[in-house]
């Protein structure tokens, strides 16, 4: 009796471990990709202070960091390497991504390359004796992203990001002072992409072969709306607050509402 339960359990044992092999063959097998360029638009850069590209330009400290706001970026692209770091900059920026749009994102020329990350650094080789694509297109079509997640939900996306997954990132350059480490983006050269300190701030997948400008417009768009949905929310409450007999808070109550009404419908500001 004693063995017959004994190999149940080495057989269950066994079925487990398969499982578990499987979920990890799963889990970090690279996304593959038929040939042909899956992200035409490059990245949308914007100047420092201002609102495109990014949901918000709140920098708040991170584990102790300052950062300070460099400028927009709005990237979308195909993962071609990831490493988690466990390093003294680890609390602020976990994971490196180097990611490629363009020639990069196409599967023709990124099976002829071996890419390798070192310290905070990604080095693009091929496999061949001449490059697929000139060296100077390989480092203009890729960047290279020390990636700081603005929230939890954002840190989980990450954790389970996996080579060959095509991103749709938004966030701030930033750079991070701590005492006396400060922490800048690096440009890039004909050989290496640059490498940008990066608060990411929104991140989804991404489906290949769109526009990306149009796409940051729908997104914008959608934005506008979801803002004015709270603002009209707020201005309900406070309605259902209001003394009647506050002249000066009926006032201002009315002041914010006509400022609403022409945000939430401009033609009607433009009407003879």
């Amino acid at each position: 009796m004693k063995a017959i339960v004994a190999k149940i359990l080495f057989r269950l044992f066994l079925l487990a471990l398969l499982g578990a092999g499987l979920w990890l063959w799963f889990a970090l097998s690279p996304v593959r990709h038929a040939p042909g360029v899956l992200v035409v638009s490059p990245p949308i850069r914007t100047a420092p202070g201002s609102t495109a590209a990014r949901p918000s330009l709140q920098l708040k400290p991170v584990e102790n960091y300052t950062l300070r706001d460099v400028g927009g970026l709005r990237l979308a692209g195909r993962v071609l390497a990831a490493k988690r770091y466990r390093d003294a900059q680890a609390r602020l920026a976990p994971l490196d991504v180097l990611i490629g749009w363009g020639p990069m994102s196409d599967s023709t020329f990124v099976r002829q390359l071996t890419i390798e990350q070192g310290e905070r650094t990604s080095t693009v080789q091929w496999k061949g004796e001449e490059p697929p694509l000139p060296p100077g297109e390989i480092a203009a079509s890729s960047l290279h992203l020390h990636l700081i997640p603005a929230d939890r939900e954002i840190a989980t996306f990450l954790g389970e990001l996996k080579v060959g997954t095509l991103v749709d990132f938004r966030g701030t350059i930033v750079e991070a002072e701590k005492g006396d480490f400060h922490w800048r983006s690096t440009p890039g050269d004909d050989r290496n992409a640059a490498r940008e300190l990066f608060l990411l701030q929104r991140a989804g997948v991404f489906d290949g072969n769109q526009n990306l400008a149009e796409k940051e417009a729908r997104d914008q768009l959608a934005d506008a709306r979801d803002n004015l949905n709270r603002w009209y929310q707020c201005l309900a409450e406070q309605r259902a607050k209001l003394d009647p007999n506050d002249a000066e808070a009926v006032h201002a109550f009315n002041r914010e509402a006509q400022r609403y009404m022409e945000a939430a419908h401009p033609e009607a500001a433009d009407a003879p």
